[in-house]
């Protein structure tokens, strides 16, 4: 019914009633109007309401009004029907709601009944997890919170927010049966509750391990005892689980035979009972299968026994176990990463079995060999040498454990021994070797032999001879050329000759033969220079070996290089620096050090100088003591991390300085008087072009190994620099040879 319409009609009401009051305008009472009731709820379907009108009515009219809006007519009925369902209703919304009777004699109307429209809840689900049954349901427009009912009990016995769909009961026992319903709440009103829904609690198996056998997995679980069965779960690193069986009765394992060296395997399981099935562990149990590793080698060496095995894959580290004829229960002896063990802890003639295990990164064993791989202990017989008019004297003590012994010679400098002779235990204890050379030098060893078995030896052998050259090494230091050898057996002393062109001159007689060293102040500069040592009293004569006379005097250039390292670029500066044997100084960065090590080390080992240009390019005029002297700490544990060896100079980022930074860090600060501006061209011949207009004697040239414009002008601007006479060295090396002393807290330019 329309507003309008509603409005005609309590207009004749009222005039129907001033007609009667003119009619009874002399009664003595007034006549008390017929009153309508309302009543509203939330019901299954939709909003229900409910009526009583005190006189008998021909006819109902129900509104429904939301807000401030007019009532809208919903329902016409008869007058003997008192109640209505709104299903129209939109949830989460407050309606109010009017009856109108018609009357024999007029209209009444109730007041205005108001609610909010809550929807019956959705329970979603029902089931169990470890910790008890979980069951959820749909969002209710309008609610603020859900009041939750068990086993048709009239109270709640939770209740939670809006925002919480769903509800775990740890208040359940194994296999007891609970009924759950659900009913929003909002303001003062409430929705009808939900449909109960039922489930069985089952416990959740607890899990135990999972285990390497020979081949397979096994994986283990504890209950319920009274399960009438379980399911069984795995997944791989990168999967879902995936169902792999189902079990009956008791059995609380599986062995699982589908599994590969290395695969990280991860299951977990359900109890069933009763058609219910329980929750499960969603992490599930983790192992990675390792097989069982195979001993590769079991033989004596150095003073014990030597094993190897077969490392396998997704294995850590592993463990060996050791048991012989007396100790015979296995027993640990190896824990660790390599595949080989060398087992000084066992007795001479003792049989000694070995087992080896596989160890995963989450601890898990592999299968091992029950009985092992076996051999007997032979160790090292006692050697002695000594020389007779016929040769070399080899003479051992014989050992119980032994049916014969095998004698090995090789040369200096030779890998492999060559067997010189067998004998038997009943033969002598010592053996002549008479191949050998006036000069010569020899090393022996001996091994026991039982059977098959040899035993071990001395690897380094027992070394002697007749007589042996000194060897010769050259280096540079204290100002001049130091000559080392090494020492004669025998002679009274060492003569030291040099030569340069032309013959041998000699510069040095020592006496004696425990002088091993010649600093020679003489030699020629800027030329190769030859050196031997012969020993007075023989004819022994060493090596000869040669070194370039270094000349101070000689024009010097250090090359520099800012912001590297970086392995495209640096590795190229460094390949033409090794091609001319030349040096140059690399100020690094420190945060770059660790991912370009291998370069960073290369230009080390050719002798270039690594120096510190901070940890993160930090201008270090803006920055608090404590950062410069981080930035600077950071860059020296990051380079000697990698060559051993701190920077010991510092250039500023942008040559950015003041006495504040002077004074924090304590090493010298190195600055450039050539300056390439590479990193603003990016053009190799403008860098060249720079190079060669301002170079000078001792000067610091000032580029970055980070464009590959400047590795291109590094190859044309060394070659061009030694044509002209210079020698390129790193920047400590420029200062010592101008006698220039570095000081902390002072910048250096230059060397003139």
């Amino acid at each position: 019914m329309t507003v309008k319409r509603k409005n005609i009609i309590r207009l004749a009401v009222a005039l129907v009633m001033l007609l009667a009051l003119g009619v009874t305008c002399f009664a003595t009472a007034e006549v008390e109007a017929p009153m309508v009731d309302i009543a509203v709820y939330n019901g299954e379907s939709g909003i229900h309401a409910q009526w009583s009108c005190q006189s008998d009515a021909e006819s109902f009219l129900l509104y429904r009004a939301c807000g401030d809006a007019e009532p809208v007519l919903i329902g016409e009925l008869s007058g003997d029907v008192t109640e209505f369902v709104d299903e129209g209703a939109e949830g989460g919304v407050v309606y109010k709601y009017t009856v109108t009777a018609t009357l024999e004699g007029g209209i009444a109307e109730s007041s205005a009944a108001e609610i909010m429209c809550l929807k019956v809840p959705e329970i979603t689900c029902a089931f169990n997890n470890p910790q008890g049954i979980v069951f959820g349901w749909k969002q209710v427009e309008g609610a603020t919170e859900y009041r939750l009912y068990k086993d048709g009990c009239k109270s709640p016995f939770a209740t939670v927010g809006a925002g919480t769909l769903s509800y775990t009961d740890t208040s359940v026992a194994h296999g007891n049966a609970h009924t759950y319903s659900v009913e929003a709440y909002a303001e003062g009103y409430v929705s009808y509750p939900s449909f109960r829904k039922s489930c069985i609690f089952v416990e959740a198996p607890e899990l135990v391990s999972v285990s390497n056998g020979d081949g397979y997995t096994c994986f283990k679980w504890d209950g319920p005892d009274d399960a009438d069965g379980y399911r069984v779960y795995k997944k791989t690193e990168a999967g879902n689980w995936k169902l792999v069986t189902k079990t009956s009765g008791k059995a609380i394992y599986i062995i699982d035979r589908s599994v590969k060296g290395g695969d990280v395997c991860t299951y977990t399981v359900q109890a069933v009972k009763n058609g219910s099935i329980s929750g499960y562990d969603g992490v599930g149990e983790t192992g990675i299968y390792v097989e069982k590793p195979a001993i590769n080698q079991l033989f004596n060496a150095k003073d014990g026994l030597y094993l190897s095995w077969s490392g396998v894959k997704g294995a850590t580290s592993y463990m060996v176990y050791r048991r012989d004829t007396i100790n015979t229960s296995w027993k640990l002896v190896y824990t660790g990463t390599n595949t080989y063990l060398q087992d000084s802890r066992v007795a001479n003639g003792v049989y000694f079995a070995y087992t080896v295990r596989a160890v995963s990164s989450l601890g898990n064993y592999s299968a091992c060999d029950s009985k092992g791989t076996n051999t007997i202990v032979l160790k090292k017989p006692n050697l002695s040498l000594g020389c007779t008019p016929d040769g070399i004297m080899i003479s051992w003590t014989k050992l119980l454990s032994a049916t014969g012994y095998n004698i090995y010679r090789k040369a200096v400098g030779d890998a492999s021994w060559r067997l010189i002779k067998t004998t038997k235990q009943s033969d002598n204890s010592y053996f002549v070797d008479k191949n050998v050379s006036q000069g010569t030098s020899y090393i022996y060893t001996i091994r026991q032999t039982r059977g098959g078995v040899l035993g071990s030896y001395n690897l380094t052998g027992v070394k002697t001879s007749f007589y042996k050259a000194p060897t010769v090494s050259l280096s540079y230091g204290s100002g001049g050329v130091t000559v080392s050898w090494t020492k004669s057996p025998v002679g009274m002393g060492y003569a030291i000759d040099r030569r340069v062109s032309g013959g041998w001159k000699q510069i040095s007689v020592i006496s004696g033969l425990n002088t091993l060293r010649l600093v020679d102040l003489g030699y020629s500069k800027g030329v190769l220079n030859y050196y031997r040592v012969r020993v007075t009293g023989t004819n022994l004569v060493s090596n000869s070996a040669s070194i370039k006379g270094f000349d101070p005097s000689v024009p010097m250039v250090a090359l520099t290089y800012d912001d590297g390292p970086y392995s495209p670029v640096t590795n190229r500066i460094l390949d033409t620096l090794e091609r001319y044997d030349a040096k140059a100084t690399f100020f690094v960065v420190g945060n770059r050090v660790s991912s370009y090590s291998s370069t960073v080390k290369r230009a080390y080992n050719m002798g270039c100088e690594i120096a510190n240009h901070t940890y993160n390019h930090t201008f270090l005029t803006s920055a608090s003591s404590s950062t410069i002297s981080n930035e600077i700490n950071r860059t020296n544990s990051a380079v000697k991390s990698v060559t051993g060896q701190s920077p010991v100079i510092v250039r500023a980022p942008g040559g950015d300085l003041n006495s504040r930074v002077l004074s924090t860090v304590n090493y010298p600060f190195v600055g450039w008087d050539v300056d390439t501006l590479d990193w603003s061209s990016r053009n190799a011949s403008s860098v060249i072009a720079k190079v060669k207009r301002n170079v000078r004697n001792g000067s610091i040239v000032l580029m970055h190994d980070l464009y590959s414009s400047t590795a291109t002008a590094t190859e044309t601007i060394v070659p061009w620099l030694i044509d002209e006479g210079y020698c390129l060295v790193t920047v400590s090396e420029l200062m010592e040879y101008k006698n220039i002393n570095f000081h902390a807290g002072k910048v250096y330019h230059c060397a003139y």
